[in-house]
């Protein structure tokens, strides 16, 4: 197998490194609504609005970070493994785009 698939790093006129931390960088942005410091502006009323301790509210953060990623992980891979070679690149763009949204 060649290192030059799907295209050539060296063709572009600067380190393709850089595309990557862009790319990365990006993304983390992106996650940061559905993580805890996204939502840590929220969690004392959290907190008063549902009449639960920080205990709790931690704990139903942990169950559903846990049960998602048991979840969807388990999805995704059965999702990608039944598709044709040619449609998981337009599958995993789709789920990508699906939790963009």
């Amino acid at each position: 197998m060649k290192g030059n698939i799907p295209f050539s790093p060296s063709k572009f006129p600067f380190f393709y490194g850089w595309i990557i931390l862009a790319a990365g960088a990006v993304g983390v942005v992106m996650s940061i609504p559905g993580q805890t410091m996204g939502v840590s502006v929220f969690t004392d009323r959290l907190i008063d609005s549902l009449k639960i301790s920080r205990l709790n509210l931690s704990l139903a953060y942990m169950i559903g970070t846990l049960s998602s990623s048991l979840l969807l992980s388990r999805l995704e891979s059965s999702m990608i493994d039944s598709a044709p070679e040619l449609q998981r690149l337009q599958l995993q763009f789709l789920w990508a785009l699906f939790f963009f949204i």
